[in-house]
């Protein structure tokens, strides 16, 4: 897997990259939990499998905001089977 960057994309989407920079299309976005005090980290981005299937993926990771260190956990995860096309998060 990986996270999508805009130095990743294929030539054929850099004619979209200005645009989708100043609108603040991005492909990891955070966000605090004040309720639950968690930091969400979601990440979009491809796949590969070792077989040759392609896909995207939707990934949703958390930990404790009082402990910045320590290791993510897995909260969510979503994989889309087929075209290994983008996703953004605007």
């Amino acid at each position: 897997m990986a996270v999508l960057s805009y130095d990743a994309l294929p030539a054929e989407a850099k004619s979209d990259i200005t645009w989708m920079r100043r609108d603040g299309f991005t492909f990891q976005a955070d966000q605090t939990s004040a309720k639950s005090g968690l930091i969400y980290r979601k990440l979009c981005g491809v796949f590969q499998t070792q077989s040759g299937a392609t896909g995207r993926f939707l990934l949703v990771l958390s930990r404790k905001r009082a402990t910045p260190k320590a290791p993510w956990t897995v909260a969510f995860l979503h994989k889309a089977i087929g075209q290994a096309g983008f996703s953004v998060f605007a």
